[in-house]
């Protein structure tokens, strides 16, 4: 079982949790986020783990032209 836990609602209620939506495909050249690839990733660094129900943790690096914060 993941170490990610989704724990909502009070004591007494069912919890429930937002179902996942983002479908991620790795072929032997691209990785790709709801049919856009995802260039520029470090080789070597794509890692899943496979959860309950088809679900799945997806972890990658890439190499962004720029980053930011925004608030």
């Amino acid at each position: 079982m993941s170490k990610l836990e989704y724990r909502f609602g009070g004591p007494g209620e069912k919890a429930t949790a937002p179902k996942p939506s983002h479908k991620v495909v790795e072929t032997e050249n691209a990785v790709y986020i709801d049919d856009f690839e995802v260039g520029f990733i470090v080789e070597g660094s794509v890692k899943v783990e496979k959860l309950p129900q088809g679900y799945a943790v997806v972890q990658l690096s890439f190499i962004a032209a720029s980053y930011e914060i925004k608030s």
